[in-house]
């Protein structure tokens, strides 16, 4: 079976569709967290917290839990859909030299500099700031830095070295990678079972509150499993050969889980239970909502590839703009959500209003200062 990827336009040697739907991505996690900064669940760096009836705690809990069920897992999906082909193309080596030079290099440099003067610019938007940045920097530096959101990259880091690991020990062994038939769907049904129970089982270790070297492990389950359908996609060529059909069915199946959601909330609330119950445990919240990401994670995930494969393949000179500059728009859009979000502290539309209009403000001068970044020298060596 072949699994070129000559099928669609292709960008600087990579699919337009799927730049183009990593660039939505990064700016849908600016909306996730533009939510969070008002004091929906996942915890920001900067919140102010508005006072909201039970429809707008409602609305404001379940954009953010339906976000968290796919994007981040699309990133890990669409970033193993890469590694194959570019491990191929540099060999191991040369594959984890740029690795490390993209995700590494921005990783310690929001570590060490730029989780810093984000928290030295909180600091001053919450008025609790009485020292100069020259000494609130050295008595920070090192001792509170974070990545921020670049546990991505080292989380990425980790799965690819594993992946490296394998194709090494597969390469000596003398074992081709293999393709694989299109899922019917009673395998994708099957598939997506087994993620929720891996999750929900999971969780019972490791449950959302639990953070280790930065990172929400109760999450991983779903990255992983994303991860390693990413490489089997590109291997047996699934995003060209996925039917609307199919994608359709599993997207209706989603809206519905979304329905649900409120009811579940509403009921768990009825009972009288708390709601942390859904984070972790033995119980019907916890492993309902394992279950319920899964679903969400497979449905939306399968709908976005076809969408954009269908509608978004063409690459425009606005589009290539876009998709070079989602990295380093990712990299640094903890700033402008912040920063908005102080803004915004001077009006009082509601919180839903606010949120709302606050997306465009930080997607759009986002992306337009990261496409400025990019362009300098020593940036464009490590993310371009």
């Amino acid at each position: 079976m072949s699994t070129s990827m000559v099928s669609f336009p292709q960008s600087g040697g990579r699919t337009a569709f799927l730049d183009n739907l990593r660039a939505s991505l990064t700016a849908l996690v600016i909306c996730h967290h533009c939510n969070a900064a008002y004091g929906s669940i996942g915890g920001w760096d900067y919140v102010v917290r508005e006072p909201g009836g039970m429809v707008t705690e409602l609305l404001a809990t379940l954009f953010a839990g339906v976000t968290q069920a796919f994007f981040m897992s699309s990133f890990f999906l669409l970033s193993a859909y890469f590694t194959a082909p570019a491990y191929d193309h540099r060999g191991a080596a040369g594959f984890m030299g740029r690795r490390l030079v993209r995700l590494g290099i921005p990783l310690v440099f929001y570590y060490c500099v730029l989780s810093v003067v984000l928290s030295y610019l909180v600091q001053c938007f919450r008025g609790h700031c009485d020292v100069g940045f020259v000494d609130y920097f050295a008595s920070h530096f090192l001792r509170y830095g974070g990545p921020g959101p670049l546990w991505f990259a080292w989380a990425l880091l980790i799965f690819e070295t594993v992946y490296v690991v394998f194709r090494q020990i597969s390469d000596r062994l003398g074992r081709i990678p293999k393709s694989y038939a299109l899922p019917n769907d009673r395998q994708v049904f099957a598939f997506i079972v087994g993620i929720g129970v891996f999750t929900f089982i999971f969780r019972q270790w490791f449950p959302l509150a639990f953070h280790f070297l930065h990172m929400r492990l109760a999450y991983f389950p779903l990255y992983v499993c994303m991860f390693t359908l990413g490489i089997v996609a590109y291997r047996s060529g699934w995003f060209e050969r996925l039917e609307a059909r199919q994608a359709n069915l599993w997207w209706r199946v989603s809206l519905g889980a979304i329905a649900v959601a409120p009811v579940l909330l509403i009921v768990n609330a009825w009972l009288g239970y708390d709601p942390y119950k859904f984070w972790s445990g033995f119980n019907w919240q916890c492993c309902s909502y394992a279950v319920w990401e899964a679903f969400l994670c497979v449905g939306i995930n399968m709908k976005l590839i076809v969408v954009f494969r269908d509608r978004f393949s063409v690459s425009t000179p606005f589009s290539r703009r876009m998709t070079r500059s989602a990295y380093t728009a990712y990299i640094l859009h903890a700033f402008f959500v912040c920063g908005w979000t102080y803004v915004f502290t001077f009006f009082s539309l509601g919180r839903i209003p606010e949120i709302v209009l606050m997306w465009p403000f930080a997607v759009g001068s986002c992306f337009l200062f990261a496409d400025g970044v990019r362009r300098l020298p020593l940036v464009r060596r490590v993310v371009g």
